[in-house]
């Protein structure tokens, strides 16, 4: 979908589901010609991928965080393990 199309018809959505319809009715025509000079591009794809590293960067601590919580519940098993067998070097 061309800039144009995409902005008419997230208007028509707005109008529709009665989001500053009033407004969005009488001005149509101006605010998508605001959104369409005022758009930009570039900074619009730059906070796409600053939003794709954020959510990287959160996957990773959750993941880490998993890990750890597994070798934490891993040493613990093992020292309850040797606390009722003894060392396994013994």
């Amino acid at each position: 979908m061309v800039l144009k199309e995409a902005v008419d018809k997230a208007v028509r959505d707005c109008i529709r589901d009665d989001i500053l319809a009033d407004m969005l009715e009488e001005e149509r025509a101006s605010v998508v010609l605001e959104m369409l000079t005022t758009f930009d591009e570039k900074l619009y794809e730059d906070g796409l991928r600053e939003e794709g590293r954020a959510e990287g960067r959160a996957e990773e601590r959750l993941r880490t965080e998993k890990e750890r919580k597994r070798a934490d519940k891993a040493e613990a098993e093992l020292a309850r393990y040797k606390e009722k067998y003894g060392s396994l070097s013994d």
